[in-house]
C-alpha cells in the first residue's frame, strides 16, 4: 500500500506527465478490478463452506461440542465480512448517480444511527442547515460513507461521550463534519488511517474509513481528518455541488 508521502509523489507526477497519468490511472483501475474480483471469488468459496458447515451442524448437531466448531464457523463469517467490504472498496468508485438532498440523507443516517447512540450512553448534537443545494452523487454510497464515520466516532468515544455532527455549506461544497471527544489518533497512525487494514481498534478490520474515503473521491471530493490524543478527532467531508 502506499504512504501518504508516495500518494503526494504519484499525484505530482500525474499533473507533471499527461502520459504517466493515463498509465498510473490504468494501474489504479486494474487494480480495483482485480481486487473485487479476487474478493467476490474467494467470498463464494467460503460461502459454500459456510452452508456445508452449517447443513453438517443441523444434521449432527453433536458436532457443536467438537473442538473448535464454533470458533470455526465464527472465523468463516468474519472472512466473508472482511471480504465484503474489501469488494465493495473495490467498487467504491462505481456510482450511481441520482440527486442527492444533503439535509435529508443526515436526517436519515441519524435514525440509523440512533440505536448505536443510545445503546453506548453518547451525547449527539447535530447542527444541520436546511435548503442546501442538491447534487449529483450516490446517495446510498454517500450515506455509508458518513453512517462509517459516525461508527468511527462512537467507537473512538467512553460511554457518555460526546459526538457533535454538522452539516453546512462553504464555497462551492457542501460540508459534513463529525466531531468526537474521544481518545484522539497519534500523528503516526493519521499517515496511514485510510489505508485498507490499518485500525487503532482493538477490534475492526480497518476498512471503514478506507471505503469512506473512496467514495468521497469517487464523487470528486476531500475526506480530511484532524485529531489530538486525549482530545479527540474531526472528520470533515467536502462534495462539491
Amino acid at each position: 500500500m502506499l504512504s501518504k508521502q508516495d500518494n503526494e509523489k504519484m499525484l505530482s507526477l500525474m499533473e507533471e506527465n499527461p502520459d504517466a497519468r493515463e498509465i498510473i490511472q490504468k494501474l489504479q483501475e486494474c487494480h480495483k478490478v482485480t481486487l473485487s474480483k479476487v474478493s467476490h471469488e474467494l467470498r463464494n468459496s467460503l460461502t459454500l463452506i459456510n452452508s456445508s458447515m452449517q447443513f453438517i451442524q443441523s444434521s449432527h448437531p453433536e458436532v457443536k461440542d467438537f473442538p473448535h466448531w464454533y470458533s470455526t464457523m465464527e472465523d468463516i463469517k468474519n472472512l466473508i465480512i472482511l471480504l465484503q467490504d474489501l469488494s465493495a472498496i473495490g467498487n467504491a468508485s462505481k456510482l450511481r448517480l441520482n440527486t442527492v438532498d444533503p439535509y435529508a440523507s443526515v436526517k436519515a443516517i441519524l435514525e440509523s444511527a440512533r440505536s448505536l447512540i443510545e445503546n453506548n450512553h453518547i451525547q449527539l448534537e447535530a447542527d444541520c442547515e436546511e435548503n442546501l443545494p442538491c447534487f449529483q452523487g450516490d446517495e446510498t454510497k454517500l450515506r455509508e460513507a458518513i453512517f462509517n464515520l459516525i461508527i468511527n466516532a462512537c467507537d473512538a468515544v467512553q460511554e457518555n461521550g460526546y459526538i457533535h455532527i454538522r452539516l453546512y455549506k462553504e464555497g462551492s461544497y457542501i460540508i459534513f463534519k463529525i466531531t468526537d471527544n474521544g481518545c484522539g489518533i497519534d500523528e503516526a497512525s493519521q499517515e496511514l488511517i485510510f489505508e485498507p487494514f490499518v485500525t487503532t481498534k482493538k477490534a475492526g478490520t480497518g476498512i471503514g474509513l478506507p471505503l469512506a474515503a473512496e467514495i468521497v473521491r469517487a464523487h470528486g471530493g476531500i475526506l480530511t481528518l484532524e485529531s489530538e490524543i486525549g482530545k479527540g478527532s474531526i472528520f470533515t467531508v467536502k462534495i462539491p455541488y
